[in-house]
């Protein structure tokens, strides 16, 4: 028995020097100070002149229209450490109205922002709740709050991330790692709430702009496929011989991060004449840029085969551009 309780004291006294030979890992308070803290979200500042414009140096206070959705994400940490950020809080914005959160004290907090312009048009949404990029971890989509919810479990998954759920008839939906919607994307970490603290996101526009203009087209429809985007066509039953529009990227963190951030993409384009032949007119890799304009000219020559196609590349400025040849 008293072998028993020498031990037991023995291995108290060594979890107490265990405990003391941590001093520097910072602790959460045991009841630590709620702070309300108020948040603000900024646009990056883009024209549209014949492009998607060069955007400038500086950012504006974002104010929704009334079709726009945005999503943001709040993460924590012990204050002082240098440990992966966890899920705090979350909230589907349709406005942004005095956007409030308390905050805990003796933790510093990471937030994301994601807009979606028109969202509420291009996201995917049934009775309980729009879809990616604003699905939640629990694999349930998510409606408007305006409002935060804390949650240590549940929190978006696809924030920083192009894959997206598009309508694509009713009651239907189609997802995409590069869909066709105008997104923001920002980041602000480190923040240490105070009494009457505010704290900014400023957003980037983390899209790129792809033109097709067909010429030469005189019979059928060309199909236009853009590696994880949506299927466009250039047909003859139509006036228009040019499609044009804005994608996200699939990596929109990265393109947050990198003003210059490209991805190349591979688009493949196939002739579909008027009576059910295929004619493959080629693959080509082309680099699209953050914020730039990419124009492809697609030459048909109706008594040529596929090698007489002339698919080129140019960019706008945003930007000089290459020029790229099937």
């Amino acid at each position: 028995m008293r072998k028993l309780l020498t031990c037991c004291l023995l291995a108290g006294l060594l979890f107490s020097c265990s405990k003391k030979s941590n001093p520097d890992t910072p602790a959460p308070e045991e009841h630590p100070k709620t702070y309300t803290v108020k948040l603000g979200v900024a646009a990056e500042i883009t024209e549209v002149k014949s492009s998607l414009s060069a955007s400038q140096a500086t950012a504006t206070p974002l104010v929704l229209a009334s079709n726009d959705l945005m999503a943001i994400q709040v993460y924590s940490r012990v204050q002082g450490t240098a440990g992966t950020y966890n899920p705090f809080a979350y909230a589907l914005f349709d406005n942004t109205g005095n956007i409030s959160l308390g905050l805990l004290g003796g933790y510093e907090y990471k937030f994301v922002a994601n807009i979606v312009v028109d969202g509420k048009t291009k996201i995917y949404h049934s009775y309980n709740g729009y879809g990616a990029p604003f699905s939640l971890s629990n694999l349930t989509t998510n409606n408007v709050t305006n409002n935060f919810i804390t949650s240590a479990t549940v929190y978006y998954i696809n924030i920083e991330y192009g894959y997206s759920y598009l309508p694509s008839g009713l009651s239907s939906s189609s997802y995409y790692y590069r869909p066709n919607i105008d997104r923001y994307y920002g980041e602000t970490a480190g923040y240490v709430p105070s009494e009457n603290g505010t704290v900014t996101v400023n957003t980037k526009r983390t899209v790129f702009g792809a033109k097709f203009v067909a010429s030469g087209l005189t019979d059928g429809q060309l199909k236009i496929e853009m590696k994880d985007g949506p299927t466009q066509y250039i047909s003859t039953t139509t006036p228009a011989t040019t499609i044009q529009d804005i994608f996200s990227f699939h990596q929109v963190q990265q393109a947050w991060a990198t003003d210059t951030y490209t991805e190349t993409i591979p688009v493949t384009i196939t002739w579909i004449k008027s009576d059910a032949t295929v004619v493959p007119l080629g693959t080509k890799d082309i680099t699209f840029q953050r914020n730039m304009l990419s124009t492809i000219n697609i030459t048909v020559s109706n008594t040529s085969r596929s090698s007489g196609v002339a698919i080129t590349q140019e960019s706008t400025p945003m930007g000089t551009g290459t020029t790229t040849n099937f």
